[in-house]
């Protein structure tokens, strides 16, 4: 498993992370009771790996990569 980069999801607890790897896949795993233990693969990066929570707001990348999606934190509704 190469591992290009570690990240924490915004909002989770402390003691999780997901690695993203060379093949563009992930594992996320949860650090407890000083062991360590993968909870998810992922065959592409998941949706929270590009992703901030901030106060009540949702900030992602778009498909494009060049713009930001943004949105906010709330009850859903059916339209």
């Amino acid at each position: 498993m190469e591992i290009r980069e570690l990240r924490r999801e915004s909002g989770a607890p402390g003691n999780e992370f997901t690695a993203l790897l060379e093949d563009a896949s992930a594992h996320s795993f949860r650090f407890s009771n000083k062991e360590l233990q993968e909870t998810a693969r992922y065959p592409e990066p998941p949706w929270f790996a590009n992703t901030m929570i901030i106060g009540g707001v949702v900030v992602a990348i778009g498909s494009s990569g060049t713009t930001l999606q943004v949105s906010r934190l709330g009850a859903s509704a059916t339209l």
